[in-house]
């Protein structure tokens, strides 16, 4: 989707301060068990990482949500939008149709819902500790999980850049070479069909492996109605030949499959290198929306056979008539309506815009592979590589108006593709004395190529193509030391130092590849890349970081510990993502949170 947005993005930060105390009330097993409660004992204990090494949820000084695989599955949940509903100050939501296969995310009121690659998430999610880098496809299915840790408030030296808001890190269930496996089948309204699966098996005796998968089918709940058929009076033709239902398709429908495949190999108690490859394919009709109100249009060229934008085309509560993706109707062009609709600012008038049409699907594919390598170099040291590649495209059309009329079409292509390396050494150099020190480097590339027809301007004609690349980049490094200075009193300390950057080049193009003289008249004029032109330029953005982290904990009970602390955190800096002139080639900063 379309937007103007201000040119003067650059050097804009939010601060946030809030004063806070934690309190953790365990949920261990009481101290006082007889021995007949003795094989219960642990039951309730939840294992999270969330400080670099293994530790009772409990004893962690943070504000932190987890649950495990066997809590998911009791509470019937699927993805992560139904986990994040349970935790406080969570929200994760599907986008509309306009911002296709992505979600908005935030936590504690901070977050990012623009799916462009301009932007940087406010959450960092990740899958097995590889970070996830875009907020398209994140609406993840739950599939095969071990555990979900929710962590809430800055986590800029836990989990590095665009933690400002927190970070979600899923756990897949690793193989154990038992042979065992489930399979479970769900059959719903609007014709719901679910299938999940999962088999474990070991293949040596120092190798198993783990292949789980799902396959989810639904009915949309909004009905896309063809208007010229339900109303053979309107003037508006009907592209249903054959009459009968005036129902075209099913909004806000289902259709999802992943398939994840995990390989452990344990060649020797020292030495666990667990490797994971998954695939996603999500495609579906685009998000169900209902046309609550319009508003005048100037512009004459967006009447459909002279049929205006009024309110005539509020449909109900579970329906629209949008046109995107029926055959036969397509975008009128400049030449079926008067001469001199669009005035160009250089003198020419009756510009002809090309017909346009799309349909009302949403695609995703998106694959990664991962390798975790643990080595005990000796009992106080432990180094761990996580190494993780990810690839997506996805495709998806909007109807912005929800109507036969024309006001504003898009057709959108985005592709990405990110490397990450971390490395920890883990060091226990004396008792009570927990030392992580490590690096990261992070590298993506996307394309974001969009065909926007927008038709409400009356000045000049707006209708252009835009494969706008960017890449960037991301390296830092590490240290966090927790010290249990008695055994009621423990101290956490961290700092994180990032340096990033990002590139994005814009274009501006008609769809023979030729530069929009009405978007970019210095480039259609000079060529792409001259001075002063829009197409072939680049915006760049450049920043360094240095967040921390200071905690201390105190244990007065087994049932009670209660904790202090100040955090810092960012959500990464970018360019403009959607400019109209050279002029708004502009970065803008990053976004800081400070958490006492």
């Amino acid at each position: 989707m379309s937007k103007v947005i201000q040119p003067r993005l650059a050097q804009f930060k939010t601060l946030s301060y809030a004063a806070i105390i934690g309190v953790a009330l365990s949920s261990a097993p009481s101290m006082a068990q007889n021995a007949n409660d003795s094989a219960d004992e642990g039951k309730n204990i939840i294992v999270v990482t969330a400080q670099f090494r293994e530790q009772n949820l409990q004893d962690i000084p943070l504000a932190i949500t987890a649950v495990t695989g066997e809590m998911i599955e009791a509470k019937s949940q699927t993805n992560l939008q139904q986990v994040a509903d349970t935790a406080p100050n969570v929200a994760i939501r599907p986008q509309g149709a306009s911002f296709g296969p992505s979600v908005t995310a935030s936590i504690r009121g901070v977050g990012q819902n623009d799916f462009n690659p301009a932007f940087e998430p406010g959450v960092g999610i990740y899958i097995d500790d590889v970070y996830y880098p875009q907020l398209t496809g994140a609406i993840f299915d739950l599939l095969d999980v071990d555990r979900v840790e929710i962590l809430r408030g800055p986590q800029g030296t836990l989990t590095g850049r665009n933690s400002a808001g927190g970070a979600i890190k899923f756990f897949s269930r690793k193989p154990t070479g038992d042979n065992s496996g489930f399979v479970e089948a769900t059959y719903g309204s609007r014709n719901r069909i679910g299938l999940r699966a999962a088999a474990d098996f070991g293949l040596t005796e120092n190798l198993a492996m783990r292949i789980s998968g799902v396959f989810k089918e639904q009915d949309g709940y909004v009905d896309r109605i063809d208007y010229g058929c339900e109303n053979p009076t309107s003037g508006i033709p009907s592209t249903n030949a054959g009459g009968g239902d005036c129902v075209v398709s099913k909004l806000g429908g289902v259709g999802y499959q992943a398939l994840r495949g995990i390989v452990q190999w344990t060649p020797s108690d020292r030495v666990e290198l667990t490797v994971s490859a998954d695939y996603v394919k999500d495609e579906r009709t685009i998000a169900g929306e209902v046309l609550l109100n319009t508003g005048p249009v100037p512009a004459p060229n967006t009447a459909n056979n002279g049929v205006p934008l009024s309110n005539n085309f509020i449909c109900g509560k579970f329906c629209n008539y949008s046109t995107t993706g029926q055959p036969g109707i397509v975008w009128q062009p400049a030449l079926e309506v008067a001469p001199g609709v669009f005035i160009d600012p250089l003198g020419a008038a009756g510009t002809v815009l090309a017909a346009t049409s799309g349909t009302d699907q949403s695609k995703y594919t998106g694959w990664g592979v991962s390798a975790n390598l643990k080595i005990e170099l000796n009992d106080w040291m432990q180094l761990t590589s996580i190494t993780g590649y990810r690839e997506f495209d996805t495709e998806f059309f909007t109807d912005d108006d929800l109507t036969p009329i024309h006001t504003n079409f898009g057709r959108n292509f985005l592709t990405n593709q990110s490397f990450s390396q971390e490395l920890r050494l883990n060091l226990e150099p004396a008792d009570g004395v927990n030392v992580t020190l490590g690096g990261y480097y992070f590298e993506q590339d996307s394309v974001y190529d969009s065909f926007q027809d927008i038709r409400y301007v009356s000045v000049f004609p707006l209708q252009f193509r835009q494969p706008d690349p960017t890449s960037a980049e991301a390296k830092a490094v590490f240290a966090n030391v927790g010290w249990e200075v008695t055994d009621q009193l423990t101290v956490n300390v961290g700092l994180r130092y990032t340096d990033e950057s990002k590139d994005q080049t814009y274009f501006r193009l008609n769809l023979d590849g030729t530069v929009n003289r009405f978007v970019d008249p210095v480039g259609a004029a000079n060529g792409i890349g001259s001075p002063g032109a829009l197409s072939g330029n680049t915006a760049s953005y450049s920043a360094d970081r240095l967040d921390y982290r200071v905690a201390v904990d105190y244990r007065f009970s087994d049932a009670f510990l209660g904790y202090a602390s100040v955090s810092t955190g960012f959500k990464g800096g970018g360019t403009n993502p959607r400019p109209f002139n050279a002029d708004q080639l502009i970065p803008f900063n990053p976004e800081k949170d400070y958490r006492l």
